[in-house]
């Protein structure tokens, strides 16, 4: 469980300071993705765990590599 809650709290982390170096707002992200902007406040505030498909959609709408968000994915996918 405590492996989990370092994963949670790093994305959370990791998600708001990718927004932030590029410029995007919880709207605009939420927009791109066509999800409510709360969707994204509760993953930045750890109120819902993301889906591992939500956590590749927000790679692709940052552009980056979803293992920047959430470093596990990429060992899950070998």
């Amino acid at each position: 469980m405590d492996e989990m809650e370092r994963e949670e709290e790093m994305f959370a982390q990791r998600l708001r300071a990718i927004m932030k170096e590029k410029g995007v707002t919880q709207t605009q992200l939420a927009e791109s993705l066509k999800i409510g902007q709360s969707a994204i406040s509760n993953m930045l505030h750890r109120q819902c765990r993301p889906q591992r498909r939500t956590v590749l959609r927000l790679a692709e709408a940052l552009s980056v590599n979803p293992a920047d968000l959430w470093p596990a994915l990429q060992t899950q996918a070998s």
